[in-house]
């Protein structure tokens, strides 16, 4: 969708063109028109470095395990000026949000069939990632987006499809948020098919739809907490919690969405079952185009 059109329609409405709190500003008329249009990688490297808030226009990059990722150590706004058309595909972690002062905000992109984490947090500010895509992303914990220790990840209006790891479609040790997303036929051979949060860390999600998340252990794997803010809704996903239930391990309960059905404990529940395989492969997505040794 058009990001000018969804900056009219919250005009109209008499609302100010902003998704929330945590999401850049919609870029006004102007910006999309003067949008920058990267060549390569190294080129959106440049633009993004120089720029605090940019908006760009569609690509489609390739990249080859060679190929470092994109590193960010400031405040930056990345902005596609249509959603869904700024595309990273292949390569490694194709991200890294790295240093204490780093705060950045995606809106747009669409990260594809890395092989090792398509986005790595290490810094402690929030980082948000709104309306985005992460499809077909492999990695040992967290394909899509692994935060470490203290990071804030803020998810809006994003979708996370066909990613397989061990743990985690998102891997955190510290908070998460995710609101009005999706995760969808997601895959782990461990634990959290859609998300693994290990001690320290804090869930909350409202808005959101999990469906067809299979694999190993739980489908949400929790270590302390869990918050449902409602409007969670849950199809076709495996776990000792059903298709809607978060596991939480310290308490070895599940906590159901919405308060639909009796929160259950567990008296014999490890932290999560043993390894998952079917028919001896992994995984069931698509498999990327340069799979690191070991990927089978």
């Amino acid at each position: 969708r058009s990001l000018a059109v969804a900056g009219l329609i919250a005009m109209v409405c008499g609302v100010s063109p902003v998704s929330s709190a945590a999401c850049p500003n919609i870029p006004t008329s102007l910006e999309i028109s003067n949008c920058a249009k990267p060549q390569n990688w190294s080129d959106l490297n440049n633009i993004v470095a120089s720029n605090s808030r940019v908006v760009l226009c569609p690509f489609t990059i390739i990249l080859t395990n060679d190929e470092r990722p994109l590193k960010l150590n400031q405040q930056h706004e990345i902005i596609c000026a249509n959603e869904g058309e700024c595309v990273i595909e292949g390569g490694k972690t194709q991200l890294k949000i790295l240093s204490a002062s780093a705060s950045v905000s995606i809106h747009g992109f669409t990260f594809k069939e890395a092989t090792k984490s398509a986005v790595i947090v290490t810094a402690p500010n929030e980082q948000s990632f709104c309306y985005t895509t992460f499809d077909s992303n492999d990695g040992a914990r967290g394909s899509a987006i692994r935060g470490a220790k203290g990071t804030e990840l803020f998810i809006s209006q994003s979708s996370f499809v066909r990613n397989g790891a061990k743990l985690g479609t998102v891997f955190s040790e510290g908070k998460v948020e995710a609101v009005d997303s999706a995760f969808e036929d997601n895959f782990s051979t461990i634990g959290g098919s859609a998300l693994y949060l290990k001690g320290g860390s804090n869930f909350t999600v409202r808005g959101t739809s999990f469906k067809n998340n299979t694999g190993g252990g739980n489908f949400i794997s929790v270590a302390d907490m869990f918050n449902d803010g409602g409007g969670n809704t849950g199809s076709g996903n495996v776990g000792a919690c059903g298709a809607n239930g978060a596991f939480v391990r310290e308490e070895e309960k599940c906590v159901y969405f919405n308060g639909i059905g009796t929160d259950t404990n567990f008296t014999d529940e490890t932290d999560e079952p043993t390894k998952f395989t079917v028919n001896g492969t992994y995984p069931l997505h698509p498999v990327p185009k340069n799979p690191p040794p070991g990927y089978f």
